[in-house]
């Protein structure tokens, strides 16, 4: 799912649909979605509407959304950084969108579904919006397996493939 300012905008970043209702993305795309920099280290959640749309199954529909004010997880300053409780907690950038009319969602979207784990090996295709692809494009990869505070370890698999990175 692709994550906009206005309807016409071009878009700013990646979604995954987690309900019928919802989407989950960053709390820096939907920054930069409403031109709001310093929004991505705000603890207050914006309040303003972002577009979303699904380009494979409904390319020219654009489904209004707002932040879920209780599911605002912003970046930390550096400041901050040092005297955050956790790894995990230091690193987060999470933000939940609750569409305005979820009837608008396309029939044929479904939410993500979570894996219990992955094993070393297994191969994986991310769809995303990185910088210079409005359009969206795929990333392939494989898991290498687990490292430092229970990050995956990816690998592009594809030699002329785009990497997992911002916008994915």
């Amino acid at each position: 799912m692709r994550v906009r300012g206005k309807e016409d905008a071009p878009p700013v970043g990646a979604g995954v649909v987690i309900s019928l209702s919802r989407v989950l993305t960053c709390a820096h795309v939907v920054a930069e979605a409403l031109v709001e920099k310093d929004l991505e280290y705000s603890a207050e959640p914006p309040t303003g509407a972002v577009f979303v749309d699904l380009p494979v199954i409904a390319p020219n529909s654009r489904i209004a959304a707002r932040v879920v004010p209780d599911l605002w997880c912003p970046r930390l300053k550096e400041a901050e950084l040092e005297s955050a409780a956790s790894e995990l907690y230091r690193r987060r950038d999470l933000a939940v969108l609750q569409l305005e009319d979820p009837g608008e969602l396309p029939e044929d979207a479904w939410p993500a579904v979570a894996l219990e784990d992955l094993d070393r090996g297994a191969e994986f295709q991310a769809f995303g919006v990185p910088k210079g692809a409005d359009r969206g494009t795929y990333a392939s990869g494989k898991i290498e397996g687990y490292i430092a505070y229970e990050d995956l370890e990816v690998n592009n698999v594809a030699i002329d493939g785009k990497f997992v990175d911002y916008g994915f």
